[in-house]
């Protein structure tokens, strides 16, 4: 299986990356004196994801909260999908991250609120449990904790699990798994699908896989390092 790695997507006609777009849109310019003038910024990619190896399950009485370098905007326009309810939109400019949720969980995100105390919640047009939602969350910079016990560098024996928010786009007749709180887009192989899809119902200690590919993937945010004994053969 190879990765085929591409630039992080542009929003159509705007030459920015998805998390500039979605910051930019949820800014207030009400307030602004120069109506007639843009401001040009070079566009940022992404940065990488966290890579180190993350344990199964999140202890349920972690606070987690807003990190303090991750900016909220509401009421905000969604870039993924359009929504019938009001929208927040957390940006993380430094890694370049972003996520649209209900404007009811992002306040609870700035009070801060326990891992435990959350059920299933929506975040960028993916609904699923609050743990796994939480740590992705946690991943790419858009939400703080306390430092969690038990993270470590991958090793040959680490296993691997899909992240709830990579999404997999065929439209094109090529297949793309894009990371959707990044914008971050990667064409893969038929045998990619199938192991992102393998590990999507269960952590797998992936066999004959290169280690670059596992590198470009996790770094890319669409697979995620966790503790488990499972192995893809």
């Amino acid at each position: 299986m190879k990765a085929d790695p591409l630039p992080p997507r542009f929003c159509q006609n705007t030459g920015g990356y998805l998390w500039q777009i979605a910051d930019y849109l949820g800014e207030d310019r009400s307030r602004s004196t120069d109506t007639a003038g843009a401001v040009l910024a070079r566009p940022r990619r992404p940065e990488p994801a966290d890579r180190r190896v993350w344990p199964a399950s999140l202890p349920p009485d972690l606070l987690v909260h807003r990190a303090g370098d991750t900016v909220g905007h509401r009421p905000a326009a969604a870039v993924l999908a359009s929504a019938d309810h009001p929208r927040a939109v957390l940006v993380n400019r430094r890694a370049g991250s972003f996520a649209e949720l209900p404007v009811a969980l992002a306040d609870a995100f700035d009070k801060g609120v326990r891992v435990g105390d959350l059920d299933r919640v929506e975040v960028s047009g993916v609904t699923a449990e609050a743990p796994d939602l939480v740590v992705a969350l946690l991943r790419h910079g858009l939400l703080a904790s306390r430092p969690v016990a038990g993270l470590r560098g991958p090793d040959s024996g680490t296993a691997y699990r899909s992240e709830p928010t990579a999404w997999l786009d065929g439209r094109s007749g090529r297949t793309f798994v894009v990371n959707r709180l990044t914008g971050r887009a990667l064409r893969i192989s038929e045998g990619g699908v199938s192991l992102l899809e393998d590990c999507r119902l269960r952590p797998v200690v992936p066999e004959g896989v290169d280690a670059a590919v596992l590198d470009t993937l996790t770094a890319a945010g669409i697979l995620r390092p966790v503790a488990g004994t499972e192995r893809e053969r």
